[in-house]
C-alpha cells in the first residue's frame, strides 16, 4: 500500500511498487506475504533471519502469513488474537468511523475466513478489553522466550 500521512518509508515500514514486491516474490525474498484489500504485504526474509539470530522476532501477520512461516520454522509459535463475538467486531469496525460499508463486509467476511483457522495456532487469546489482552500476551511471549515473568 501507499504511505499513510506520516508514514516514513524504512522507518514505520518499506514501501515498494507493486511491480518490485511481485519481483520479491519470485525471488523468495519473503518469509512470508499476503494480499488483501488490494494491496500486498509481506515480511522480507533476509531480515526476518537477521533478526532470529539476535533472539526473538515477532510478527504481527494475517493467518496466511503465519501458515508459510510456520513451514519455514516449524517451531514458531502462533499466537491467534481474537475478537469476543462477530458481532463485537462489527460494532469495533463501525465505531472507527473510517470504514466505508464496503470495506466492513469484505472484513467481517475476512474474520469469519481467519475464525475458521484459529485451531491451527499455537495460543489463542480472545481481545475482550486491550489492557487485560496485552497483558495476557505479554505473558505468553515472556513464557515461550523463557524469560521470568
Amino acid at each position: 500500500r501507499a504511505p499513510r500521512p506520516g508514514e516514513v518509508d524504512g522507518v514505520h515500514y518499506y514501501f515498494v511498487t507493486r511491480e518490485r514486491f511481485e519481483e520479491m516474490i519470485r525471488e523468495n525474498a519473503f518469509l512470508e506475504y499476503d494480499a488483501h484489500a488490494g494491496n500486498y504485504y509481506g515480511t522480507p526474509r533476509a531480515q526476518a533471519e537477521e533478526k532470529m539470530e539476535q533472539g526473538l522476532l515477532l510478527l504481527d501477520i494475517e493467518p496466511m502469513g503465519a501458515k508459510q512461516v510456520k513451514q519455514s520454522a516449524p517451531d514458531a509459535v502462533l499466537i491467534f488474537i481474537m475478537p469476543p463475538s462477530r458481532e463485537e467486531l462489527e460494532r469495533r469496525l463501525r465505531g472507527r468511523g473510517t470504514e466505508t460499508e464496503e470495506s466492513i463486509q469484505e472484513r467481517l467476511a475476512t474474520a469469519r475466513q481467519e475464525l475458521a483457522e484459529q485451531d491451527k495456532f499455537t495460543v489463542k487469546l480472545v481481545n475482550n478489553q486491550i489492557e487485560p489482552c496485552a497483558a495476557e500476551l505479554y505473558q505468553v511471549i515472556c513464557q515461550r522466550a523463557g524469560l521470568q515473568e
